[in-house]
């Protein structure tokens, strides 16, 4: 289960009804006074950041919101709790956690993002520093590891499936390293 958060600047009818024609209707709606919540099973995230950024340029508003890049579905309130605060050091858009912690020029509570990331992918911060230190290169972290270099690919593609986070990628692999920096 995921979830999307958009602070509310425009009328909640029709973003209900938009999303749900995009999402289907087995989608679950929490509204508050200042934000509409969607908790739905709808995978493909960059279509709907891409409909909401729609929607606010069709109706010239600006749009803030969120949708969970990683599918834990035990893990929903956390997420929000460490969404919340990022996303309002940023200007309008939508955004996922990549893009989010990329854009933020503050980010709190460090441990708490890197405890819920690494959480359930088998990979901890050593393996990530090690491979960022290596350059992202696979060869040279295998020997610094005492891994096979099959193996460490293997993590890296799990951690990507589970995660999202691709540790292969300059901007992802910055991403974690900024995390571990300073934590």
């Amino acid at each position: 289960m995921r979830f999307t958060y958009i602070k509310k600047t425009f009328d909640e009818d029709m973003l209900i009804d938009i999303f749900k024609s995009l999402v289907g209707h087995n989608c679950e709606i929490n509204i508050n006074d200042d934000s509409i919540v969607f908790f739905h099973n709808y995978d493909n995230i960059n279509d709907i950041n891409d409909l909401i950024l729609s929607l606010g340029a069709e109706l010239t508003m600006d749009v803030l919101g969120y949708t969970s890049m990683i599918n834990k579905k035990d893990k929903l309130k956390l997420e929000l709790e460490i969404v919340l605060p990022l996303i309002k050091n940023v200007k309008s858009g939508m955004y996922d956690l990549k893009k989010l912690l990329l854009s933020s020029d503050i980010i709190v509570n460090k441990k708490k993002i890197l405890d819920y990331i690494l959480d359930g992918t088998g990979i901890d911060e050593r393996f990530i520093l090690d491979f960022v230190n290596s350059d992202l290169n696979v060869s040279r972290a295998s020997k610094i590891m005492y891994l096979h270099r099959n193996t460490l690919i293997y993590k890296l593609d799990k951690f990507y499936e589970i995660t999202g986070i691709d540790l292969k990628t300059f901007k992802d692999a910055f991403i974690m390293y900024n995390l571990l920096d300073n934590k």
